[in-house]
């Protein structure tokens, strides 16, 4: 299972790299709807890990910045279609 995080860690940092690189992959129907589903897949991750805290903490950490990342970006599109 610990393997399981870190593979969950790669990729929440190729996400982050995508999302400041304004991809249009990630920001598209599709790549929303796996990044919330890979969020929500790693709260269950870290609750099912017991064998490590350093990984458990990582991967819970690595989550609640996809949770900021995903609202972030909620508002700046918000606030650019808002925009006359």
């Amino acid at each position: 299972m610990r393997g399981v995080a870190w593979i969950f860690i790669f990729i929440y940092l190729a996400v982050t790299v995508l999302w400041i690189m304004n991809s249009s992959i990630l920001f598209s129907g599709l790549g929303i709807t796996v990044w919330l589903i890979l969020t929500l897949a790693g709260f269950v991750v870290s609750k099912k890990l017991k064998e490590t805290p350093l990984s458990q903490k990582g991967i819970l950490y690595s989550s609640c910045f996809m949770v900021f990342l995903f609202i972030t970006t909620g508002v700046i599109e918000w606030a650019v279609s808002s925009m006359p």
